[in-house]
Order: structure tokens, then sequence, then C-alpha cells
């Protein structure tokens, strides 16, 4: 039984290893080519700050201040924000200028251990370790969100912690076992405290929701239960204040203090449109700073999900109890109200729904719900199912297409029209393909193989739709600038008796990105060098 679960959850990360290693290899990155990400956040914020604590990690000299921060100041919001994974111990092997390589190798090995969290979440609730349960883990680990924003690498480290928060609650109330919940809490706000807090939100609504499907709000020991689970969260929560301490001292120096009313209103934050996001390709590069909740999940998952709310096989109270849930995660998102106090009652600047990951992961979960429940042995339930999901991806699209038209004969600048009618077919094809598997499952289980690999395919897609508007750097250029520069600093450092100075918008490691480059934070950067 031991080596049966050792093989699973190594299967699990292995394959999310494999996945994201084609999916780079497609795209020419380090470490497969000569391709870096240097766009975006990785580019501008995480290059410079992995360098840095690569240089007080190996030297032993860490420090909470920098002079060459700005005109000097507080480093901890940075190290809170940006450093406290543990996969950045990693670091220490790779030379200063290889820091770009050591990025990518840390996407991946997280997203390779999302694999394994969401194993054994999958393990814990249905009491199965099957192989069948690889489609689902998949699903979760390149799902939209990780797709749109995993160069964002500093939220990698909450998408492991979810399943884990999850298996935490399912334990407090099945088996009043704490551990592992004050933990999970514990280590996700340390390890990410912005995610962290959405996932104190999200333990909350999955606490309710076991509670429902347990009957513990009609057992005699409910209030015990509630009160462990309360003291176990504050306790998580206090243990946590060594980071958020000093992390919020620094912070009030800055504009996320600001508040505008406009970020409260009651208003839609997407329509219709945003039902493209089901399918492959729904957002690009070029949209991570506006657009529709990232829910991709595959096609699969979709019809899965959809097959739960319609199949008679599951019981009414289960689907009121998942719906409630759904309801909750997807009001969250919609309403601008409940958006805002999810971001920390903050309005986003850019990368919008940062919490759609956990809609995804209920999503998933539910649609493994339908599985175990028997639904793709109901033909009827997955062809419905299939056509619903078609549907939802035909509204989606005809809106994204007709309403940058109705816009315009109001009167009123019309907005860019991203229809791609590549995807919008590329989709509806993988949604037919996956209804015909979970078809034909019901005759014989060798069509599993299929489904896997459809699964794959649209991950793979789905990633490579944002990886295809993105720009590349290129490590070849970045790593002889690098040594360039740092011959040169040596050399002013040699002659320290003269006075200088640098301009860093003049670097030669500008001609390493593919976009503008500000030299923002090169002050920090250079320190590494000499």
């Amino acid at each position: 039984m031991v080596k049966r679960h050792v093989g699973y959850y190594l299967g699990a990360f292995f394959v999310n290893l494999a996945i994201i290693s084609i999916i780079f290899a497609i795209s020419n990155l380090v470490p497969f080519g000569s391709n870096n990400f240097l766009s975006s956040d990785l580019g501008t914020q995480y290059l410079t700050f992995l360098t840095e604590l690569r240089r007080q990690l190996v030297s032993g000299n860490l420090h909470l201040y920098l002079f060459s921060q700005s005109l000097g100041d507080n480093f901890f919001p940075v190290i809170s924000y940006y450093l406290l994974s543990p996969f950045n111990l990693l670091l220490v092997l790779f030379s200063p200028k290889a820091i770009p390589i050591a990025a990518d190798i840390l996407i991946m090995l997280k997203i390779s251990t999302m694999g394994i969290s969401m194993a054994y979440f999958l393990k814990e609730y249905f009491q199965k370790s099957t192989w069948t349960n690889l489609i689902f883990t998949i699903a979760y680990s390149f799902c939209g969100f990780v797709a749109s924003y995993f160069y964002d690498l500093m939220w990698l480290d909450d998408l492991i912690m979810l399943p884990l928060v999850a298996v935490g609650v399912m334990h407090l109330i099945k088996h009043h076992q704490y551990v592992l919940y004050y933990f999970a809490i514990l280590f996700s706000i340390i390890f990410n405290y912005y995610l962290g807090y959405m996932l104190c939100i999200f333990s909350i609504c999955f606490f309710v929701f076991i509670g429902l499907e347990d009957h513990l709000f009609k057992q005699k020991d409910k209030w015990q239960v509630i009160r462990y689970y309360l003291i176990t969260s504050v306790l998580a929560g206090l243990s946590s204040a060594v980071v958020l301490i000093p992390t919020l001292a620094g912070m009030l120096k800055t504009a996320k203090t600001s508040f505008n009313i406009f970020n409260y209103l009651p208003s839609a934050r997407f329509g219709l449109e945003a039902l493209t996001e089901l399918g492959v390709g729904g957002n690009s590069f070029d949209q991570r700073l506006e657009h529709g909740p990232s829910v991709f999940m595959t096609s699969t998952i979709l019809i899965l999900l959809l097959s739960y709310f319609i199949s008679a096989r599951v019981k009414n109270r289960d689907k009121q109890n998942s719906a409630l849930l759904l309801g909750v995660l997807l009001v969250s998102m919609f309403v601008t109200t409940f958006n805002t106090m999810w971001h920390m009652f903050q309005n986003p600047a850019g990368f919008p729904f940062r919490n759609s990951f956990i809609f995804s992961f209920v999503c998933i979960f539910i649609a493994r719900k339908a599985w175990e429940n028997g639904v793709i042995q109901e033909s009827s339930v997955i062809v419905k199912s299939t056509c619903v999901a078609g549907i939802l991806i035909c509204l989606g699209y005809l809106t994204q297409w007709l309403l940058p038209k109705v816009i315009e004969q109001l009167g009123f600048d019309s907005l860019t029209n991203e229809f791609s009618i590549g995807y919008f077919w590329l989709s509806l094809a993988c949604i037919v393909l996956s209804g015909m598997c979970l078809l034909l499952l019901k005759r014989k289980k060798q069509f599993l193989i299929p489904l896997y690999l459809l699964v794959i395919f649209e991950v793979v897609a789905n990633f490579n739709a944002v990886m295809k508007t993105a720009s590349f750097g290129s490590q070849t250029i970045y790593q002889n600038e690098f040594d360039s520069e740092n011959k040169i600093l040596k050399e002013v450092k040699d002659q320290s008796h003269l006075g200088h100075r640098i301009i860093v918008s003049k670097s030669g490691l500008n001609k390493a990105f593919p976009e503008q480059y500000n030299n923002y934070n090169d002050p920090i950067y250079l320190i590494s060098m000499v």
C-alpha cells in the first residue's frame, strides 16, 4: 500500500513536470532553449529580488534594510511578498547570471508540486489513490490561473497550499484533528500573505460546505468543532504576525492604503463574454492586465461539472451544497464589492480576478464527485452536458464578437476586439471529443488513455495561447552582458578612491529584455555583481 501511494504521488509530480517541460520546450525557453521569460513582473521585479536573495543566502549576510533600494528603505515588505517561498533556497545552486534559468526551474517545480498536493486532497476526500485522479490533478495544476499568471511565481506556492487547507478543514471536521489545518493556514500566509488571505476566506466557505455535507450543524458537538476551528484559525493568523506586522508597517507608507468608493459599489465585473474563458485560449499574455476570470479547467472537467447537476445519480442535497459553494465563489468575482473584499479591499492594478484559482479548484473537485457518482454511466447526461458546454462557449464568443459592435452603435469608443475564430473552433472540437471519450468509457475502459491525451493537449494548447503572445528575452545576451557589467563594476570597485556614478538606464543588460526595461530596481541588482 505504501509503495502504491509513493508511485501515485510520484506520478502526479512527474506527469506535471513532463507537461510543463513540453510547454517550455515548445517556446524554446530555458532550460530547454536560449529564450528566457523576462516580461512583465518576472523581468521587472522578480529577477532583481531573486538575484538579491541569492546573494544574501550565499554570503550568509541577510539584510532587512537595503541602502540600494531607492535612497535606502525597508526591504522586509519585498521579502514577505516575493521571497518567502521555500523553493527559493534552490537559488544557491545557481550563479547570479543564471537566475532567469532558476526562475523557470522554480516555476516548473512548483507546478509539479501542485500535482502532489491536489493528488493528496483527492485521496483524502475520496479515499482512493487511483490513476484516474491524475486527470483532475492535471486540470488543477494547469488551470486558467496558472496559464495566465505562472510568471508571478510567488503566487504558485499558495496554489500548492490550497488543497492542503481543504484537507485540513476536512480533518478538523471529520476527525477533530487540527494540526494540518493550523500549519496549512500558517504557511499559506507566510509564503504569500496576499493569496494566503484569500485561502483564509476559502477555509470558511469550505468549512461550511463540509459541515453541511457531514451534517455537522445537526450534531451535539457542533459548537465544539466550530470553536476549535475558530481558535485554530486565529492562532494560525497570530502566528503569522511575525511576517504580517513588519509588512504592514512598510505597506502603510505606500498607496495601498488609498480608498476609492467606486471599488465598493455593487456593479457587475463581467458579462457573458467571460464564458470564453472556459475554452482553450480564453485570454493571452497581451490581455494580462484586463480580462475575464481565468477559469479554464479543460472540456472534460466542464462536462463532468455540468453532469453533476444534471444527473439523477447525485442527490439533490449534494447538488444544493455544491451550488451554494460555487455560487458564493462566483458572486465574489462577479460583484465589485465582494471582489474588492477578496483582494484585501483594494482593486487589483492589472491581473484581475486573482481568486479565480479557488473557483477552478472547486469546479474540478465537483467534477471528480460527478465521476465518483458514476455519471459517465448515463449516456443521456453526458450528451446533454456536452451540448450545454458547447452552448456556453458559443454564447461567450458571440457576446465577445457583438459587444464592440453594440458599443460602437451607441456612440461610444469601440472596445478592442479580441475575438479569435481559431480558438472558438478548437474549444468546440475539444468539447465534442471529450464528450465522445466519456461516452465510450462506459463501454471500454481503454478510452481513458485518449481522454488523458486530450486533457494534456488542452492544457498545453491553452498555456501556449498565453506564451504565443509573449515576447521572450535572450539568455545568451543576458549572460554575456552580465559578465561585461560585472567586469566594469569590479574595476570601479578596485578604484574605490575615485568618485563614480552609475547610470543604470544605459546598462547593457537592457539588450536582453524583450520590452522596454526601465531599470527601476537595478541599484539592488547591481550589488550582486561585485
